[in-house]
């Protein structure tokens, strides 16, 4: 069986067993340092918790105990009923500073100590991976609501086209959807197995790639089902409030002028659209700061 270790703030092997083991003898791998190996799934451990690795050293060995010469208490009555436990809120230390001053050494430690840039590379290229479509900007622009509602230019052109031409215009439409449907669950794919590997570099103090790949492939995969999936849900909510504003706005395209009916439309769609963002984004914030730590803890 091949082991993998991490010292000195990289991830060294693979050994062998013999190896690893020979390593903590002569003191080059610690008790407290992470070791892992196929049959671990992604959590990486402490020497110190395999008495194969340690030479089943007698901190790790239960003390023999002589039970003819120890005198057993006996047994008290279990009490009648459990009262719940009170805590006093007074005596709860909430504490704001220290969290921060944990998570600035630990981000030194990670990148300045030692400071490698082949480290910054790779956890630059993962971090890079796991924000795929998240691009920023600000593309809106604000317009004037005219008496009339002038039909868009490319739509004219589109209903004046030739009827032998509307299936192949429908057919590059169908191509087009597929070709971005296809890239953004490949980008969902990789955007999630890559949160679960910078979880785990950071956790281990790291720089992998391919072994944080392999190793994460079950949570990924699991989180990539349920983003697309959510980003289905997510669509159709959107498409169903575009589908009720054009429903009630209908008079007004058909009159090709500002009427109440399109002033209707705003008025119900807009706050729709807005409540929906909002509970999306809450979501999607609770996933990435939430979720995927828990279960990357957990799975």
């Amino acid at each position: 069986m091949e082991w993998y270790y991490v010292a000195e703030g990289s991830r060294q092997g693979p050994v062998t067993e013999q190896e690893l083991a020979a390593l903590v003898k002569n003191g080059t791998v610690k008790r407290g340092d992470l070791v892992w190996n196929e049959t671990m799934d992604q959590q990486w451990k402490q020497v110190s918790e395999f008495p194969g690795l340690t030479g089943g050293t007698t901190p790790l060995t239960p003390t023999s105990v002589d039970l003819t010469s120890t005198t057993v208490a006996e047994p008290e009555e279990p009490a009648t009923q459990m009262e719940p436990e009170t805590i006093d809120p007074s005596m709860v230390n909430i504490q704001y500073i220290a969290p921060v001053t944990h998570a600035w050494n630990r981000m030194t430690k990670i990148l300045f100590k030692p400071f490698s840039i082949g480290k910054w590379f790779a956890l630059g290229f993962i971090a890079w991976l796991a924000s795929l479509g998240e691009g920023g900007g600000n593309n809106s622009q604000s317009f004037k609501v005219n008496r009339l509602m002038p039909t868009p230019q490319w739509l004219e052109d589109l209903m004046a086209t030739p009827s032998e031409y509307i299936p192949k215009i429908v057919l590059g439409a169908a191509c087009v959807l597929v070709v971005l449907i296809t890239i953004g669950v490949v980008f969902a794919w990789l955007k999630s197995r890559a949160a679960f590997m910078l979880l785990d570099n950071v956790a281990c103090n790291a720089a992998l790639i391919k072994d944080a790949w392999r190793r994460n492939k079950k949570a990924g995969n699991s989180l990539t089902l349920w983003s697309i999936c959510y980003s289905a849900i997510c669509l159709s909510l959107f498409l169903l409030i575009a589908g009720i504003g054009a429903g009630i706005a209908m008079p007004a395209f058909a009159a090709k002028q500002w009427g109440p009916s399109a002033l209707t439309a705003l008025v119900v769609c807009v706050p729709l659209a807005m409540i929906v963002t909002i509970v999306v984004g809450y979501i999607q914030l609770f996933l990435s700061h939430f979720v995927v730590p828990i279960m990357y803890r957990f799975d």
